[in-house]
């Protein structure tokens, strides 16, 4: 029961430092249903016991978000979470690449990975060039990060121009990751990264908000063009 309504919590835009917090409140109200809740030996399962079988399952549900996620964000993920922004070795990168069905030459070409001299490391959001641009190729590790670069450089309204060009599907799939990477810089101690994450999802339903109204007045637009062609 915890896994649909740890997604329905992540579709209101939880904010990701209070997620595991409210993870709590569905969890415990399937603990505290009835009057014992016993391990395997008949032996109660404490409360303790239960507040580990709900950061498991939050684990659980995130790892299974991997399906949808494409092979180099996958790739970037993994990296991150062992180096961070920090150098490895090519030969560990070009281990994992295939681990992740990809290539190190894909993920350099796409301007996300520097790996030259032996060494690689994931290229940091604010080296990334923004005047190229083809939302049509882009992994979903990057939209997070521009998303969050528009957010932080431009408000809503810029991260917003970003997410209207992008269908639903990719959107959802972003945010689910933007969770996972908050984690991931608490967890590697990128506290002004793991902000800057949290801070994407909590504008994320202004965000879309401006989405739908730009749409809107696209619409509308189009509409009067239409008739003017009519007259």
């Amino acid at each position: 029961e915890l896994k649909p309504a740890l997604k329905l919590l992540q579709q209101g835009n939880i904010a990701p430092v209070d997620f595991a917090q409210a993870a709590i409140g569905p969890g415990i109200a399937i603990y505290s249903r009835y009057d014992a809740v016993l391990n395997s030996d008949n032996s109660p399962v404490s409360i303790r016991e239960a507040l580990a079988e709900i950061s498991a399952t939050i684990d659980e549900v995130q790892n299974e978000q991997d399906s949808e996620l494409d092979n180099e964000t996958r790739f970037l993920i993994a990296w991150f979470e062992q180096f961070g922004y920090e150098m490895g070795d090519f030969g560990d990168a070009e281990t994992l690449s295939r681990a992740k069905n990809t290539v190190i030459d894909t993920i350099s070409n796409a301007g996300l990975l520097y790996a030259k001299a032996s060494k690689v490391r994931i290229i940091k959001r604010d080296e990334y060039d923004y005047e190229k641009f083809d939302h049509r190729h882009l992994t979903i590790w990057e939209v997070c990060q521009r998303l969050v670069y528009y957010l932080d450089k431009h408000s809503e309204n810029g991260a917003a121009e970003l997410m209207s060009k992008l269908d639903n599907q990719t959107v959802n799939i972003a945010r689910d990751l933007t969770y996972r990477l908050f984690k991931l810089c608490e967890l590697k101690k990128h506290t002004n990264e793991a902000i800057l994450f949290n801070s994407l999802i909590v504008s994320w339903s202004e965000i879309d908000r401006l989405v739908k109204q730009k749409k809107n007045n696209e619409k509308q637009l189009n509409m009067f063009d239409q008739l003017a062609k009519l007259t």
